[in-house]
């Protein structure tokens, strides 16, 4: 299949893939693998201690379909299983937000307030856009005082833009600052160095052909080694209204950036 007919099927065709996903988190169970949030995690790191092992992260990004968020909750419920959910602000929805809290989960913050800002002010230069990070963080700023009326919203997962590739600059750097991070209340930023070393392998969802990347999961269970799991619920449930709704904005902004 060439790669425009996969684009297309994993636009408008892909199947649901929820029983694949219940297994995989059997698989992890009978293997004896510890369930961690990243905010459970990010305590331990924190408190310079280890996490019993082997352990799991499941951390979900919620890109373009929030109700399919619940299936994710839904199963792990059933399997006595928590996890860190990151909604941006796109698909920031209050009841979905409120049932994945009901069921023990973290939700924390898809932000993505660098890319906006420059698309939305038209600088396609990394140099210029650094200079004027305090307009873009005054921008996160205001977003977490829009979320925090609805639930305490402490972490944050930098969302991947097509225009922080071309800016070579990830929007993470806008919650670098410790200084910020207490006046803000924010526990850790999903990206955090000594974060990321503490789970030393990360598996993330992939649209057809490829499905996962580097590798399966299973690869990782098969030998009991920590690791963190980054699902998108596109590429678990079809939705093809939604997919081809974002693949519209994406084009316009990149025409008009």
């Amino acid at each position: 299949m060439s790669g425009i007919r996969w684009q297309i099927y994993n636009t408008v065709f892909i199947p649901k893939r929820w029983r694949e996903y219940a297994r995989i988190l059997r698989s992890a169970q009978e293997a004896g693998y510890k369930f961690l949030t990243l905010e459970q995690l990010a305590l331990y790191v924190q408190a310079g201690s280890v996490p019993p092992e082997p352990f799991l992260v499941l951390r979900h990004d919620i890109d373009t379909d929030a109700r399919a968020a619940s299936i994710f909750s839904q199963i792990e419920s059933q399997l006595g299983i928590r996890s860190s959910y990151f909604f941006r602000l796109k698909t920031w929805n209050r009841g979905v937000v409120g049932r994945i809290l009901d069921a023990g989960n973290e939700v924390g913050y898809h932000f993505e307030e660098l890319a906006t800002f420059a698309k939305h002010q038209h600088i396609r230069d990394r140099a210029k856009l650094l200079e004027r990070l305090d307009e873009a963080r005054q921008d996160l700023e205001r977003n977490l005082q829009r979320l925090r009326k609805d639930f305490a919203i402490k972490s944050l997962a930098s969302h991947g833009d097509f225009a922080n590739r071309r800016l070579q600059s990830t929007n993470s750097i806008l919650a670098t600052d410790p200084f910020w991070r207490e006046k803000w209340g924010i526990l850790y930023e999903a990206y955090d160095p000594k974060l990321v070393a503490a789970y030393q392998n990360h598996v993330s969802d992939k649209p057809y052909p490829e499905r996962f990347h580097p590798q399966s999961p299973l690869q990782h269970i098969q030998t009991k080694q920590n690791f963190l799991w980054l699902t998108h619920p596109r590429w678990w449930q079809p939705n093809p209204n939604g997919n081809l709704r974002e693949a519209f904005i994406r084009l316009k902004e990149q025409l008009t950036w």
